[in-house]
């Protein structure tokens, strides 16, 4: 299961390619209208179109690079959470095991 940081990226990844897809669309038929038109509100249509789009993606990335900072300061917290922790790696967990005693033993041994 995707953790909440992830689903929020996943999101933030298929906003910006339907947003991506969508923008292609409308551009593929602006150009065939606005050739075949003098009508000065479909020129500005397209002006404001562009503007529009311009706008959008400026969002979208600032919203992008504001999901990457909350992920750096999330991943700070938990490290700064972790500092005082000493993993161990490869060490068999029993059930009802003293793990204080399991510990001593493992670094006893091995260092």
């Amino acid at each position: 299961m995707d953790t909440p940081v992830e689903q929020l990226l996943k999101s933030m990844e298929e906003l910006s390619s339907m947003v991506t897809s969508r923008i292609g669309e409308f551009e593929k038929n602006l150009p065939a209208a606005g050739t075949t038109s003098t009508n000065p509100t479909v020129k500005a249509l397209t002006a404001e179109f562009y503007a529009f789009k311009n706008f959008v993606w400026k969002c979208l990335n600032l919203l992008k690079s504001q999901v990457e900072l909350v992920v750096l300061r999330l991943d700070r917290i938990e490290m700064h959470s972790r500092r005082k922790v000493l993993l161990l790696h490869g060490v068999k967990e029993e059930a009802n095991e003293d793990v204080v005693t399991k510990t001593i033993a493992v670094l006893s041994d091995h260092m």
